[in-house]
């Protein structure tokens, strides 16, 4: 059976506790699908930042229209940056390519403490 691990940085605590609870819900509805299904997306906007962006190599789920988890999964272990507006992001319309490096940037220098480590999967389903 396959352990599945999330794993939290600094800067998502302090994003978490800024969010409103309709939104803390959806993130408890992302890791129960991800701790379910790791690698099928969380509903159909669940998806890598385009190669062109500062924010290549991350992902991010929509947990509502402007709010997103940003996110790496690597062999089993989901790494959580925080959650994010699309303004926070400079992901909005126009992109701001500023904020979206300084935000890469943050996220490139955070450490991770374990959440949840999920190692019994018939236990969730």
């Amino acid at each position: 059976m396959a352990t599945i691990t999330f794993k939290r940085s600094k800067l998502f605590n302090k994003t978490f506790e800024k969010i409103e609870q309709q939104v803390k819900k959806k993130f408890a509805d992302f890791i129960d699908w991800k701790t379910k299904n790791p690698t099928q997306p969380f509903g159909g906007s669940d998806y890598a930042f385009s190669n062109r962006s500062a924010l290549a190599g991350y992902w991010h789920a929509h947990l509502t229209r402007d709010m997103s988890l940003v996110y790496r999964f690597e062999n089993g272990v989901f790494y959580l940056y925080g959650i994010f507006s699309h303004r926070d992001l400079g992901t909005g319309t126009p992109p701001n390519l500023q904020k979206q490096k300084q935000s890469g940037q943050k996220f490139d220098n955070q450490t991770f403490e374990r959440l949840l480590t999920v190692t019994n999967m018939e236990k969730i389903l």
